[in-house]
């Protein structure tokens, strides 16, 4: 089944766009209730014609479109330093997932949970996007030891610090299961 963005335009909100100077959560001057002003023009930017959100792709798991879920799911990953027990810097593989401001809580959706542990799985992480470039890092169940899922964001305690760690020991694991 081929999955269409049908009245989604949420990534035309939600995601940058260089090429046309749209800095994230602002409507792009282009977007119209059903589409694009400029699709199918040549004035239609690159970076639109090659993007596709992971939904579209058929690789969001179970989640549902964008606009009913609030999340845009990225098929561009960023990357984001963990310090290994050993002190070494690790550069791990995040899967960019855009929030609705509008729903700041989305993450919690079972679904996308199910999408972040399958993720997870594979090494990968979860980052979370908000508007003035707030960051928030969703961590899975396995990936922590008492098989919780947490949200880490900027300004935790230090009672809190410990959950990086955790996590910087259990991804060495899967990382030395993988080599053997």
């Amino acid at each position: 089944m081929e999955r269409k963005c049908g009245d989604c335009s949420l990534c035309c909100k939600l995601v940058p766009v260089k090429s046309i100077g749209k800095p994230g959560y602002t409507r792009c001057r282009f977007q119209r209730h059903k589409g694009c002003l400029i699709h199918d023009t040549p004035n239609y930017p690159g970076d639109c014609a090659v993007w596709a959100c992971r939904w579209l792709l058929n690789a969001a798991g179970e989640t549902s479109r964008p606009d009913r879920t609030h999340i845009v799911i990225d098929i561009m990953p960023d990357y984001v330093t963990v310090i290994l027990p050993n002190g070494e810097p690790q550069q791990i593989e995040a899967v960019q997932c855009w929030v609705d401001p509008k729903y700041p809580e989305a993450h919690e959706d079972k679904d996308f949970r199910d999408f972040v542990e399958t993720l997870a799985m594979d090494g990968v992480l979860c980052l979370l996007r908000y508007p003035d470039g707030v960051a928030k890092m969703l961590f899975a169940p396995s990936m922590m030891p008492d098989n919780k899922f947490y949200l880490r964001e900027d300004g935790m305690t230090k009672e809190e610090q410990h959950t990086p760690q955790q996590l910087a020991e259990v991804l060495e694991e899967i990382r030395m299961e993988d080599d053997e």
